[in-house]
């Protein structure tokens, strides 16, 4: 086992079909779940302050620094990518158009639910 492996939590996840559905339980969720608070701090350092009150409105400009932002996005791949294995990194070259949209659409999830229970404190 490499040591990038070894250091992944260990996250129990209904059995997967697809190859594209385990490879995103076996190894996407793991590493995004150990490198939470640097994703974090890294998309936090790279958002403006936010235009408005409004989680709806503040929802919608999380999203678009995301999508849209390819520095950012960048960053955040790079820092998930790091955390693989040269055998996953062969694997998500392969297929690479659906696991960077599964990648991407997991790291909005992730920011989006750090960001949400402060929408009820005042800004």
């Amino acid at each position: 086992m490499d040591n990038r492996q070894a250091l992944r939590p260990i996250i129990s996840t209904e059995p997967s079909e697809s190859p594209a559905e385990k490879f995103q339980n076996d190894v996407l969720r793991p590493i995004l779940k150990l490198q939470h608070s640097v994703l974090i701090q890294l998309f936090s350092q790279n958002m403006p302050p936010f235009k408005s009150k409004e989680w709806t409105e503040q929802k919608q400009q999380i999203t678009e620094k995301i999508q849209k932002d390819p520095y950012l996005s960048a960053l955040l791949s790079g820092v998930i990518l790091g955390m693989m294995t040269p055998e996953e990194i062969l694997e998500y070259g392969e297929n690479n158009k659906e696991y960077a949209r599964r990648l991407k659409s997991m790291l909005l999830q992730r920011i989006l639910s750090h960001y949400q229970p402060l929408k009820d404190l005042p800004i």
